[in-house]
């Protein structure tokens, strides 16, 4: 069983320091790191950047093997700052290698192989990526958990790809400031927006992340919160993403909804006390 995920590969720069990133090659590397072999659809620049990402991602044990190299465009950047509430600020850089995706040449063999598939909103922002994304989801087995982690940035989302994306998942993973934008959108004024919205969308799962609030996790037949792990701060980016790569990639090995909450809080926990997502 594999876990894949679609979308962008690009470099988080926050002043003179440069990492790699995008939530779809963090998810990759977190299910990995959960002992799932794991790859990320995407593509990088004709450029030394994409080169670098490559090399990256095969040192982190992640198989690049579905990422193209479009050539006329160039590799991801990101730029990183601390907004006035003290979580990361993105400013991302438009017309990137990864708006424009193309399918895998083996797809059908591909989504036999797929336990997991991860996707955000995104990655959606163009028709290229988003109509490859697409073709990927409506192929894709019953079988295999479908996670739609919004990961909402900046002015690239609107309400039919939010929409089409609750239609195809399987489990949806939310913070604070996004359940704000998707209870206005689809809960209609419901007193508890994120379990409206999983009765509205029967989704298996929704993953709520709460900073330092904790986390919590409404399914068909359960609903449970937990508290954060104390840790010393140093970074969040990334912790997110770990929490959502870790609860799904426990779900598919056949966890419990609490026991891959705890692990996953856990993960998260220790993203934050380290630079960098990819820390382990």
């Amino acid at each position: 069983m594999d876990a894949i995920s679609f979308g962008e590969v690009l470099w988080d720069v926050s002043g003179d320091v440069r990492t790699l990133g995008g939530a779809p090659l963090n998810f990759a590397y977190f299910c990995s790191k959960n002992g799932l072999p794991s790859c990320v659809i995407s593509a990088v620049g004709d450029d030394a950047l994409g080169g670098e990402a490559i090399a990256e991602m095969e040192r982190r044990g992640i198989s690049p093997k579905f990422v193209r190299v479009v050539p006329g465009h160039s590799t991801g950047v990101a730029a990183v700052s601390e907004g006035k509430d003290g979580k990361p600020h993105y400013e991302i850089a438009e017309n990137s290698a990864w708006d424009f995706i193309s399918l895998p040449e083996d797809i059908k063999g591909l989504s036999k192989e797929c336990g997991i598939f991860a996707f955000g909103s995104l990655s959606q922002r163009g028709n290229f990526s988003r109509d490859s994304l697409r073709k990927i989801l409506e192929i894709l087995p019953e079988s295999c958990l479908k996670v739609f982690d919004a990961n909402l940035r900046q002015k690239y989302y609107n309400r039919e790809v939010l929409e089409y994306s609750l239609n195809k998942c399987d489990m949806l993973k939310l913070n604070d400031e996004e359940l704000v934008i998707f209870a206005k959108l689809f809960a209609g004024g419901a007193e508890d927006p994120a379990k409206r919205i999983v009765e509205k969308f029967n989704l298996k799962y929704l993953v709520l992340t709460l900073g330092a609030k904790g986390y919590r996790v409404i399914s068909q037949d359960s609903d449970f919160r937990g508290a954060a792990e104390k840790t010393k701060v140093v970074d969040t980016v990334g912790a997110g993403d770990s929490f959502t790569a870790t609860f799904a990639s426990s779900i598919a090995k056949g966890d419990s909804a609490e026991d891959a909450a705890r692990a996953a809080n856990k993960v998260a926990a220790r993203v934050c006390s380290a630079r960098g997502a990819m820390c382990l």
